[in-house]
């Protein structure tokens, strides 16, 4: 369930490191960690004559003609392509076809190519990435023409992505990655003594190689040879400063908003890919044709340190058009500073620190979504997002009868700002068989708000529902309120107990017990309080809420009260309408 990558070299790749894990739905013991690695884009192994676009085998094909990846020819190079979590496994080992698979590395079913293409619906509950101690360098705004990022997310993961902790990057720009991205100084796969000379008889003069910078370029030492390191040697001054001059050797750091990818016939029509021109907060279709996915819409980045986007400061980096907390919203009254990042499909360098960019951002009252560079990343300081996941238990939560609740609305109480996250997607185009989702939607909740959930096409709760509030800490809490338009007792149960001894006769108040709950007579709202608990962030202390359905009758009975059984009566009432 812990799966670790670490002294890692990769450079002028495609997509240099990715993945698709299997993990069951439910499951909630996942991590992921890449750290002590070096990610280099372009360096002087490859040039706009060659290694320019990608050949990656597609949808059913025999062997890579063109670049069929989802990113696709538009885009050169690509560090970290965040990995994915569905159902299903990739290859044929870890399929049904295990006992006829000939070779264990072959994809289970063509249609599921390229590799990093999604393949089935979600997986895990909930899973952790870090990204630690990584270097960055090459990753040019205009590579040959093309576009290429350090670090993407995947845009067929349209169901849900595992939020991303990112600390003590290393990024290699203008000059620095000119006098770093040298073998001798990449310990990590070469040596840094300088040992082997070329042109050279007097083996002894090579003992300054190391101190002297002459052999970087390939220039001549003072005896008149050529230094070169053993091992692996990227040299990519030539190259890189012919074609864009070292000061503009900045990296492009992020792409984290809408985008398409690479479209085939295959995928046309699909829904798969989270690309649009703007995302929507208030509805979610866009030109009838693509929509923005909770994958990413309900997503965000932890930039630990700062060390992501080149910031002094922790921040959470959301995607554009995102609900803005109050302290990145200029409109508010608690608004303390925000700014946001070039995007990165425009082959502009990210430069948070640039002092046109750090303007602020509005939320839009008649759309409720932030109007700051709809197309670039928000970059939010002192903000404390926790993600809720709801679960229909209900029979018709799942399968071809599935219930169409509509979208999730998340409406928060204090400026009536509110977002609407849609459910899981059926998997139609590559199913072993009729592969339907589930009703089980997602939320960006800011701790220590209020706020009310409610479907959109539907006003009738499920009977049974799962709620899980993603924190170990105790004092992360957020008060929720669930219409249940009509008569429903509601019974409250956390670690398999019924929690009747936390039903308050009023609201509950702010530091009240994890599901601790109230219901209004009068406007049958629902109120109950969630918080962190110990070992949240692995699923513990979910909240089950059941709804019971009340009946409320007058009628009058002639009848003694030696004669009159109120169990009999009971029963006579419910075999009359039908309730077992």
């Amino acid at each position: 369930a812990d799966l670790r990558l670490s002294k890692l070299v990769v450079a002028d790749s495609h997509i240099g490191i990715t993945g698709s894990f299997h993990r069951q739905m439910g499951d909630m013991i996942h991590t992921f960690r890449f750290y002590e690695s070096l990610l280099l884009g372009t360096t002087n192994a490859s040039n706009c004559n060659a290694s320019l676009k990608c050949r990656a085998i597609g949808p059913n094909e025999a062997k890579a003609t063109t670049c069929q990846s989802v990113a696709g020819p538009r885009w050169r190079r690509i560090g970290l392509m965040l990995p994915i979590v569905t159902n299903r496994g990739k290859t044929c080992e870890d399929g049904p076809y295990l006992r006829s698979c000939h070779l264990a590395i072959t994809p289970d079913r063509n249609c599921a190519l390229p590799w990093e293409q999604r393949y089935g619906t979600r997986g895990s509950r909930v899973s952790h990435f870090h990204v630690t101690n990584v270097t960055f360098g090459g990753f040019l705004q205009s590579d040959c023409g093309l576009q290429s990022v350090a670090i993407a997310y995947n845009p067929t993961s349209r169901d849900w992505n595992p939020v991303t902790y990112f600390q003590s990057l290393k990024w290699l720009d203008g000059p620095i990655f000119m006098s770093n991205v040298r073998a001798e100084n990449i310990t990590m796969f070469t040596e840094s003594n300088m040992t082997d000379c070329m042109n050279s008889t007097n083996t002894s003069n090579c003992s300054n190689a190391s101190n002297d910078s002459r052999h970087a370029n390939g220039s001549n030492g003072s005896n008149g040879s050529r230094y070169r390191p053993r091992g692996t040697y990227f040299n990519v001054t030539r190259f890189v400063e012919s074609q864009h001059g070292a000061a503009s050797v900045v990296n492009n750091r992020l792409l984290f908003q809408p985008w398409e990818g690479h479209s085939v016939p295959y995928r046309r029509g699909d829904a798969g890919f989270c690309g649009a021109t703007r995302p929507l907060v208030v509805g979610l279709q866009i030109n009838e044709t693509w929509v923005v996915c909770a994958g990413l819409q309900q997503n965000w980045l932890q930039d630990v340190d700062g060390s992501l986007l080149g910031l002094s400061k922790p921040s959470i980096i959301l995607p554009p058009g995102s609900l803005l907390p109050a302290t990145c919203d200029r409109a508010a009254s608690g608004f303390m500073e925000v700014s946001h990042a070039a995007a990165a499909s425009t082959m502009t360098a990210i430069d948070a620190l640039n002092p046109s960019n750090a303007t602020g951002c509005n939320r839009s009252a008649s759309a409720n979504r932030s109007s700051c560079d709809l197309s670039g990343p928000i970059i939010c300081p002192n903000f404390q997002p926790r993600q809720l996941n709801w679960q229909s238990l209900d029979p018709d939560c799942c399968g071809f009868y599935r219930r169409d609740l509509g979208n999730l609305r998340v409406i928060r109480l204090y400026d009536g700002a509110y977002e609407d996250t849609r459910p899981m997607y059926d998997d139609v185009n590559c199913p072993r068989g009729l592969e339907f989702a589930r009703s089980t939607f997602q939320a960006r909740m800011q701790i220590g708000l209020d706020y009310q959930l409610n479907f959109t096409k539907s006003e009738r709760m499920p009977r049974l529902s799962r709620l899980h509030y993603f924190s170990d800490d105790v004092n992360d809490e957020a008060r929720i309120r669930i219409p249940l338009l009509g008569k429903r007792r509601p019974e409250i149960w956390i670690y398999g107990v019924n929690m009747e001894t936390l039903n308050r006769i009023n609201v509950p108040q702010v530091g009240d017990s994890h599901g601790s709950w109230y219901l209004d007579p009068i406007t049958t709202m629902l109120h109950l309080m969630i918080r962190g608990t110990p070992g949240g962030n692995r699923g513990y202390g979910s909240v089950l809420v059941r709804l019971l359905e009340v009946i409320t009758a007058e009628m009058t009975i002639f009848s003694s009260v030696e004669d009159f059984s109120m169990l009999i009566f009971e029963a006579d009432v419910a075999g009359s309408m039908g309730i077992t």
